[in-house]
């Protein structure tokens, strides 16, 4: 979802224009308004809005120098001009500022929701651009890959400063460090206890894991420091999707190694801030359910979902 900033000195204008445009529609979560270039200034800093309608004739400060301002802490803004005043120098130095469009007031509402809809549809198109770069990076290199599973590693075991690893995680790998997420793990004993190769077969379910996982940016695959192996599973809108998702990759392990494991699900968490909190669910439950369960063991109203003959699934509470 994005965030908007309207800025104009004339309250019946900003306010107006706030209210003329259906944001929901567009994917636009919140929509800031700002009557100065300073106070426009402050809510670029403290909200990070991604795109800014602007007038240029502003008392204080002009529309254009707001702009210069801006783009030198968020030289990625994009940005649309309004100006009731037809001149050809305004036009010419909002090109050399590099502005995304330029509109004469009064502007037609559906014309403002269609400059906005381009742009949020650009910078759809940069993010995924981005987030395949950064996959194809990730896959070409096992140092980067060593990188990513140190960073989760640090999260989980609460080992190193919280702030750094959600920074590489946002900057390096384009990861949207808010999504919502669940952790899981999968028990050692399919690839420990079952062969002889153990390294070699842990290594053959994890590369599954982040073919199913990873490649489609569904999540992320990685090792703890006691050698489990876990995923984090990022929440698409509906409540089931993760759920669904592991029963996918239990039923393909199960295809492929002819081994069920238990796997255990952690709470779903807001962002990988708070990613321990979901892993130290799911250790729990690894290291206290009982030994002959072969299922899919979630903490969601502390309830265990097992499969029926392939076809249901029943509930009991955990004891």
């Amino acid at each position: 979802m994005y965030r908007v900033l309207i800025v104009d000195d004339e309250k019946m204008i900003r306010m107006g224009m706030k209210n003329a445009i259906d944001w929901k529609k567009l994917g636009v979560d919140d929509v800031f308004t700002a009557a100065s270039g300073n106070e426009a200034l402050k809510i670029l800093k403290e909200e990070g809005p991604e795109i800014m309608v602007t007038d240029i004739q502003m008392t204080e400060m002009t529309g254009l120098e707001l702009i210069k301002a801006a783009r030198e802490s968020v030289p990625e803004l994009r940005v649309i001009v309004l100006t009731g005043f037809d001149n050809f120098e305004y036009a010419r130095e909002s090109l050399r500022l590099q502005v995304q469009d330029f509109f004469l007031k009064p502007i037609d509402e559906d014309d403002l929701f269609n400059a906005i809809e381009k742009q949020i549809k650009e910078l759809k198109e940069q993010e995924n651009k981005e987030q395949n770069q950064a996959r194809v990076w990730r896959s070409q290199g096992s140092v980067v890959q060593m990188r990513l599973e140190q960073c989760m590693r640090n999260l989980v075991h609460t080992k190193a400063d919280k702030e750094m690893q959600l920074y590489i995680l946002q900057k390096d790998f384009q990861f949207d460090i808010k999504q919502k997420m669940s952790l899981i793990l999968l028990e050692q004993g399919m690839y420990t206890e079952q062969q002889n190769d153990g390294k070699f077969r842990a290594m053959t379910v994890k590369n599954v894991c982040m073919s199913m996982v990873d490649s489609q940016n569904r999540g992320i695959t990685f090792v703890d420091d006691d050698g489990t192996i876990a995923i984090v599973c990022f929440e698409k809108d509906d409540d089931d999707s993760v759920l669904e998702q592991i029963e996918e990759l239990s039923d393909v392990l199960k295809d492929e190694f002819e081994y069920k494991p238990k796997i255990t699900v952690g709470s779903a968490v807001q962002g990988f801030e708070n990613l321990a909190i979901s892993y130290n669910d799911a250790r729990y439950l690894l290291e206290h359910e009982k030994k002959n369960i072969q299922d899919i063991i979630q903490t969601m109203g502390l309830r265990t979902r097992r499969k029926s003959s392939g076809k249901s699934m029943q509930n009991c509470e955990i004891s």
